[in-house]
């Protein structure tokens, strides 16, 4: 979940003022889990200094592109998806 925007596209018709205020609090609260997390990942690297283990590995994420399906192609609702597309 991790920076993915996962929301539908909304058509500009649609988009109500309570629709905008509801898609920028959205954007605020992502900001803030991604924010969150890299502190809790610094916070628990400090513990693990700490107690004389090593940090996590930093582990570059995959090159390949990520194609996401949704539900739409299966019978199981609220199914997402990923596949990783070789060369």
């Amino acid at each position: 979940m991790k920076g993915s925007n996962l929301l539908p596209d909304i058509p500009e018709k649609d988009i109500s003022p309570t629709v905008k205020d509801l898609l920028a609090f959205i954007d605020q609260q992502n900001a803030l889990i991604l924010q969150q997390d890299e502190e809790i990942q610094q916070l628990k690297d400090e513990i693990a200094r700490l107690k004389n283990q090593p940090p996590r590995p930093k582990i570059k994420p995959s090159s390949f592109p990520l194609i996401l399906l949704s539900s739409d192609f299966c019978d199981r609702p609220n199914l997402l998806v990923a596949v990783h597309l070789l060369p």
